[in-house]
């Protein structure tokens, strides 16, 4: 298995939240931190309940229901968080690794994709979404599609990998551009 980066939780808010969301999403921060994941779960709860908009407070809860193995409830997290703030570099790259936990690698390659397109230089995302194209082209070799080796590209292929966005993986289109 390709191992993936870590989810990043956010810090510091950039949006105004009310004071007692703002206290319960810096008390969240600080029990993330220490490892306390139940407990800082729930004061991200109780921030986004003083400020439902919060794209940071659903960031951080989506990253620690992550963390706590419960991937589907953090990707709806996520969702929401790209609902309040779709330029936000962190919630695109998280959805990518909650994606990519749940093997919905098409989708975890975009989400990687998108946190480029808002921060070029993210190296971490740039590494994930290689991590993740190797795992897409592992499963379309083991469907026969391709005949795969592991320095990433197909066998007796020498050119460009293009991935054309569509439908699920098995629809992906590897190009040869020479």
């Amino acid at each position: 298995m390709v191992a993936i980066y870590e989810p990043l939780i956010i810090l510091e808010t950039t949006t105004h939240m009310p004071e007692v969301a703002l206290q319960h999403f810096k008390r969240g921060n600080s029990l993330h931190i220490k490892g306390e994941y139940e407990k800082a779960l729930q004061e991200y709860e109780a921030a986004i309940k003083a400020a439902p908009d919060s794209s940071e407070a659903h960031t951080n809860l989506g990253v620690i229901q992550e963390r706590l193995g419960h991937h589907k409830l953090a990707l709806k997290s996520f969702d929401k968080a790209v609902a309040f703030h779709s330029d936000s570099t962190e919630v695109h790259y998280n959805r990518g690794i909650v994606l990519a936990s749940l093997k919905r690698y098409d989708d975890a390659y975009r989400a990687f994709d998108k946190a480029l397109e808002i921060q070029p230089q993210n190296d971490k995302a740039r590494e994930n979404r290689k991590k993740v194209l190797e795992l897409i082209l592992k499963r379309l070799a083991k469907k026969g599609v391709i005949s795969w080796v592991p320095n990433g590209k197909p066998k007796g292929y020498d050119g460009p990998i293009t991935i054309t966005p569509g439908p699920p993986i098995s629809s992906y289109v590897i190009e040869n551009r020479r």
